[in-house]
């Protein structure tokens, strides 16, 4: 019987980084499933057809006579690979941070999946920083991505955003704001927001940008995956799932921070997903439009509940995530009544609330 072995994903766009993991789990298999996972209420830059010729390309390539395929599935990850008649389930890392959150995903999957075991290929050094993610903003505002992409990916990104150069009314109001947050994937790549807004107004990436509606108006904040991945992802589920719509303000300090993201209202509350690794950063600050993560005295503790700075507040560096900053709007978060829980009891219903909470890439 073949060894067979499943490498799951969303590469949206396939980067140098998931070669590097293929090329390595060829090695360890007979036969390697490449399955690109899609979900309904994500909105990709490729669709999934895209992605699969893409990848059906460039595995072509790389593949060396070892047999190699690229299929698609939209359940469980295990249940995908039991399908598929794997044993082997392939996860790629790329730091510490991932491997933290994969062993949790391990640790469930082999209870579900015991027959399937787990093997984690760590990234090697030339393509460590890689992501999808910043390989999109970077093309998006223009960037060279030929280090990052193999070529028939590179040719479809230009091709891609050459499509996008009209984009639609609400993306034009959000992209005159909005800051790309690219973090440098090489000494050469760097991105400063004092060039970019001098040298002119940056693209949005709609995927990457959270528009939050208050009474007085719209917030737009610039997600930032390059940063805290895991928080990313699932401050954009909740968003589309509605979770955040509804709710309020619970703890807002003068000169301090406003929090939110508790549908209890109380601050002791959250969703019903599992808690969040830390993904604290060493650089980035907490400065006035900075957005972090709450948490308890654990450090893996976030879950939903998030905060905006109204001033800077140096002693949280490195002690809680930042996933975002407000681009647009800082004027309306400005206006959220104030409240101090450990000093009043404000009814609820008299707090200021999130109206409702999107995906820029979701508004039509």
């Amino acid at each position: 019987m073949p060894n067979i072995a499943f490498y799951a994903g969303s590469f949206d766009p396939p980067t140098d980084g998931h070669l590097d993991v293929i090329r390595r789990a060829l090695a360890l298999a007979d036969e390697l499933v490449i399955a690109i996972g899609t979900h309904p209420g994500k909105a990709p830059l490729f669709s999934v057809e895209e992605r699969q010729s893409l990848l059906e390309t460039v595995v072509a390539e790389i593949a060396g006579g070892k047999r190699a395929r690229v299929t698609t599935f939209n359940d469980l990850t295990v249940h995908a690979a039991r399908r598929a008649g794997s044993s082997i389930l392939i996860r790629g890392l790329r730091d510490g941070t991932d491997l933290d959150y994969e062993m949790q995903l391990a640790g469930m999957n082999g209870t579900m999946a015991p027959e399937i075991q787990t093997v984690f290929v760590p990234a090697s050094p030339p393509v460590r920083p890689i992501t999808a993610t910043l390989v999109r903003q970077i093309a998006l505002l223009g960037g060279d991505v030929s280090g990052f992409v193999p070529k028939a990916v590179l040719a479809a990104l230009k091709a891609k955003f050459a499509q996008k150069a009209c984009p639609s009314k609400d993306q034009s109001m959000l992209r005159r704001s909005f800051l790309a947050a690219a973090a440098a994937l090489a000494p050469t790549i760097a991105f400063s927001p004092t060039i970019a807004f001098a040298q002119g107004q940056p693209k949005a990436d709609p995927e990457n940008t959270l528009v939050i509606e208050l009474k007085s108006g719209r917030v737009v904040i610039a997600l930032r995956p390059d940063l805290a991945p895991k928080h990313v992802e699932r401050i954009k589920m909740l968003a589309r799932k509605g979770f955040y719509d509804g709710i309020v303000f619970h703890r807002v300090l003068d000169g301090f921070m406003a929090q939110t993201g508790d549908p209890t209202g109380t601050g002791m509350g959250g969703s019903d997903l599992g808690n969040l690794p830390a993904e604290f950063s060493r650089t980035e600050r907490f400065v006035r439009g900075a957005v972090g993560m709450a948490r308890t005295q654990d450090p893996n503790s976030a879950n939903s509940q998030f905060f905006i700075m109204f001033a800077e507040a140096p002693g949280l560096n490195g002690q809680y995530t930042i996933w975002g900053r407000v681009v647009e709007g800082m004027e309306h978060v400005d206006r959220i009544r104030r409240v101090d829980p450990q000093r009043e009891r404000v009814p609820k219903e008299q707090l200021d609330k999130m109206i409702r909470v999107r995906v820029a890439a979701d508004i039509r």
